[in-house]
């Protein structure tokens, strides 16, 4: 099977999975009222985006179990659960009965619905990277991964659409249920395109060469924990920009200083989600040029300086194409560091332990800082009164992108010596040049 069209399936299934994961975080407000009723409006968001963050707490636990299935099992296997995992609970939220109906266990079963997401998307995502990465070509490998992003983008601008098909007046109150349903049909395309693609070479000669470990988490904090942590840092920077500036600030901004309705915050937050997916590809092809650690510094000290002005614009402006431009600025930078950081991620680990290594490290730095995003920045609005308060959390996110990427560098040259002395057959892609290694990177 040709690597490219591999990769074109892998492009649609991320992107239908993303579909149902996103839907959520959009619909937060319409469910706050429909599963978390209150006399206090500020309590129901609370709850909602409480629930929101339930999913990425369980991202750990599906990080660790789905990086064990993917190392021992393959990559391709735990996709294909990971689409079981997620669709179920995507059509389940579809046809929940409301608060009203049943009371608090309705709200019960949408949390034990987002954790099942999130237990899924611990691996899924993760499993995804690897999965492409090791089918891409050598030169390309960015790129690639850029495109798996910007994948996960035009899943999201999908479900936007017909979210904003489904709020429209016309419609009647339950329409919001309809996208959720979608979800459930989806996901079955899903598992019908990926069952039939192959395996990754790379896992198969690993598989070959008896290789692949029984413990592979155990074997990563052992022998990688650096690249682990730094994995962590990595996954931090990528996820606090995309939650706070998609799914909190332009629901914020264009709701209370413009105005708003729910449809026409669905038709902003696509045009924002098309700038991530244009530039995301472009950001991985510049880093197949210069290199992906340059790229993804840059990207963090620029968002170290401009993140605090940027913000202090969109919270006084009331210029329309003044608040358009400074969050596009916000999305570019940070599409800058998400693009290649795929790649970079991948390159730390050995073949038998990348995803156990991924899938764990990525999905603790997710659930501490990336699902938790919009419920911080929420809690930082109310008591400060500040929109640019929002700064302070991206600020952080890049500073810990920065020290990651630093720690990453000098750990990459630290362990080429090591592993050239002790001549390990499989070691991390970036510890030796890619025709050292042939069939390790990428397959070629």
């Amino acid at each position: 099977m040709e690597k490219n069209f591999i990769i074109l399936c892998t492009l649609v299934y991320n992107a239908f999975a993303y579909y149902q994961n996103i839907l959520y975080g959009f619909f937060s407000f319409i469910l706050a009222s429909t599963f978390f009723p209150s006399h206090n409006l500020t309590f129901s968001i609370f709850a909602s985006f409480s629930t929101f963050a339930v999913g990425f707490l369980a991202n750990p636990f599906g990080g660790l179990l789905f990086g064990y299935l993917g190392d021992r099992y393959g990559r391709k296997y735990t996709i294909n659960l990971s689409i079981i995992l997620t669709s179920f609970p995507t059509f389940l939220i579809g046809v929940l009965p409301t608060y009203e109906e049943i009371g608090i266990v309705t709200s019960l079963a949408l949390i034990f619905c987002r954790f099942l997401q999130g237990l899924s998307v611990g691996g899924q995502s993760n499993s995804s990277i690897v999965f492409i990465v090791e089918h891409s070509f050598r030169k390309k490998v960015n790129f690639a991964c850029g495109l798996l992003a910007s994948s996960s983008l035009m899943g999201a601008i999908l479900g936007t659409f017909i979210g904003f098909l489904c709020l429209l007046d016309i419609m009647p109150a339950w329409a919001w249920r309809i996208p959720f349903l979608l979800g459930g049909l989806l996901g079955s395309i899903s598992y019908f395109i990926m069952r039939n693609v192959n395996e990754t070479e790379e896992y198969m000669n690993a598989q070959r060469s008896d290789v692949l470990k029984q413990r592979p988490i155990i074997n990563v904090i052992k022998n990688y924990p650096t690249n682990f942590f730094c994995t962590m840092g990595v996954s931090i920077a990528t996820f606090i920009p995309f939650y706070i500036i998609v799914i909190y600030m332009i629901n914020y901004v264009f709701s209370v200083n413009f105005g708003f309705s729910p449809a026409q915050i669905m038709i902003t937050t696509t045009f924002f989600m098309a700038i991530w997916g244009i530039f995301l590809p472009l950001m991985g092809y510049l880093a197949d040029k210069i290199g992906e650690i340059r790229v993804m510094q840059a990207s963090t000290l620029i968002m170290l300086f401009v993140s605090f002005p940027l913000c202090w614009v969109i919270q006084v402006s009331l210029s329309l194409p003044l608040t358009f431009i400074a969050l596009v600025l916000l999305c570019v930078i940070s599409a800058a560091y998400v693009a290649p950081s795929g790649t970079l991620m991948t390159k730390l680990f050995p073949v038998p332990l990348r995803c156990s290594g991924i899938s764990v490290a990525s999905g603790i730095g997710n659930a501490l800082f990336g699902g938790t995003a919009p419920l911080i920045g929420f809690l930082l609005v109310e008591n400060t009164g500040m929109l640019s308060s929002l700064a302070l959390y991206i600020m952080f996110g890049s500073l810990i992108g920065y020290i990651a990427i630093k720690k990453t560098n000098f750990n990459v040259e630290e362990s080429q010596k090591e592993s050239q002395a002790e001549g390990s057959p499989i070691c991390p892609s970036d510890m030796r040049s890619d025709d050292e290694i042939p069939g390790v990177l990428i397959a070629k």
